[in-house]
């Protein structure tokens, strides 16, 4: 059995074999670990062949019917270990270090998350054309559940690699990118963003500027602000690359927008989609390697 707690924006924290002490205003749940459905493999593909379109056995989705939102069609065909069209589903990748969360807490619409590891897995989600409001954010997390790591004595050369590719059309309206969960004096929950690849976002999702710039990993990147969210905004946009998180996070400190004794809580990594432009979408994660960082707990 498997114990967690729902936050009010539907994010699954604490997650562990205990019950654990869920913060005010979070709920606990519960669910049964099931063993992973044998699959057939898929057959080899000629060299002049395109790949195969196969998608595991998935249960009937129940959107509202709209004119745009239709039902996504089946994934790529993969050898998937996992998938799930819950909007709440978790799965902890076979090294035991990450988890994939499907992420949909701003709406019903059609999803699916598959995966087989942390360098392996997809979303394919169906969402209006024209929809501003973030719908869902499938991700793949480390979470920090016994002991928090103090901000301040993270190694500042730890890094991220990447490597995803949103498949935008002309009406997608996402972006890629970290979402990291802070506690500390006056920071219950408090959230850095780093976003490293957008599509028709606008201003930064309608964030302000901060007018503050600073040099991570080789990159230039601005300081935004969202309420009292903050969020570091790569301009040049990438699909595969390096950031340094824990760097990123030291320097927030230094500046007076994080509290000294801030410490990490959950570390996330995946997509914010607003919309897919009225059809479905597939968001591919094809690499991911977290060098430095504590391993969670």
């Amino acid at each position: 059995m498997l114990y967690g707690c729902i936050t009010h924006t539907k994010r699954l924290i604490l997650v562990g074999k205990s019950v654990p002490a869920c913060p005010a205003g979070d709920r606990g749940i519960s669910w049964q670990g099931l063993p992973f459905p044998t699959r057939t493999p898929t057959p080899t593909p000629s060299a002049t062949s395109p790949t195969p379109t196969q998608a595991p056995a998935t249960p009937t989705p129940t959107p509202t019917p709209s004119a745009t939102s239709p039902t996504p069609t089946p994934a790529p065909s993969v050898t998937w270990a996992w998938c799930s069209t819950s909007t709440g589903a978790f799965f902890p990748t076979p090294d035991g270090r990450y988890g994939i969360w499907t992420g949909e807490w701003g709406s019903s619409l059609p999803q699916q998350v598959c995966a087989n590891s942390q360098n392996g897995w997809q979303a394919t989600f169906s969402a209006p054309a024209g929809n501003t409001g973030i719908l869902t954010y499938p991700d793949v997390q480390l979470n920090y559940n016994s002991s928090q790591p103090a901000i301040s004595g993270l190694n500042p050369a730890a890094t991220v690699s990447f490597s995803e590719n949103m498949n935008p059309n002309p009406g997608t309206s996402a972006e890629a990118g970290f979402d990291i969960w802070v506690t500390g004096t006056g920071c219950n929950r408090c959230e850095v963003m780093i976003w490293t690849d957008t599509v028709n976002r606008g201003t930064v999702g309608g964030a302000r500027f901060d007018n503050v710039t600073a040099s991570f990993c080789g990159q230039s990147w601005q300081l935004w602000q969202f309420g009292s969210e903050l969020i570091w905004y790569l301009p040049s946009n990438e699909r595969a690359g390096t950031v340094c998180p824990a760097a990123m996070l030291q320097d927030l400190q230094s500046i007076g927008k994080l509290p000294a004794n801030a410490a990490l809580s959950q570390f996330e990594d995946g997509w914010e989609i607003a919309s897919t432009g009225g059809q479905h979408e597939t968001f591919q994660w094809t690499g991911y390697s977290v060098n430095g960082l504590p391993r969670g707990n």
